[in-house]
């Protein structure tokens, strides 16, 4: 079906056939987690309120401290 959209034109017959296809996939493809929520960092004992954004694990210094 994915390969089936591609060839036909129109944006609205596209997304039709690729909703099609990904409420099959929601259906029939089995689907686990495999990462966890928690992160660990380590500071030293100046710093303050380090974080990380939670959706691309990337570094934050906006609010830290250096005490």
């Amino acid at each position: 079906m994915i390969a089936d959209a591609g060839k036909v034109s129109g944006f609205e017959n596209r997304k039709k056939i690729y909703d099609e296809a990904l409420e099959i996939m929601a259906k029939e493809v089995p689907f686990m987690y495999l990462g966890s929520s928690y992160r660990y960092t380590a500071v030293r004992e100046k710093v303050s309120d380090f974080r990380m954004t939670p959706k691309l694990d990337t570094f934050d210094f906006r609010w830290t401290n250096l005490d």
